[in-house]
């Protein structure tokens, strides 16, 4: 399992285990030049933000997304595939 922050956006387990999962699904489907991920998640000032991209991968701690941008995996709050 990742490694989840204290700070993390997502109370439950289960939200995070989905939101893992989602990720995951994200990383296999960008592979397909016509499908986008909608990331929906909280900047570091509390503000929610929303990006539409690809997400090229995951690491311990990062969302990879394609215009070579990382996001804490503990800030997304939604992923939409």
């Amino acid at each position: 399992m990742l490694f989840q922050n204290d700070n993390d956006v997502l109370e439950s387990e289960v939200e995070r285990e989905l939101r893992l999962h989602d990720l995951k699904r994200a990383v296999i489907l960008s592979a397909s030049p016509d499908h986008d991920t909608i990331i929906k998640y909280e900047d570091f000032k509390g503000n929610d933000r929303r990006m539409v991209t690809k997400v090229i991968g995951i690491t311990e701690y990062n969302v990879i997304l394609a215009n070579q941008k990382l996001i804490p995996i503990h800030r997304v709050s939604k992923v939409v595939v």
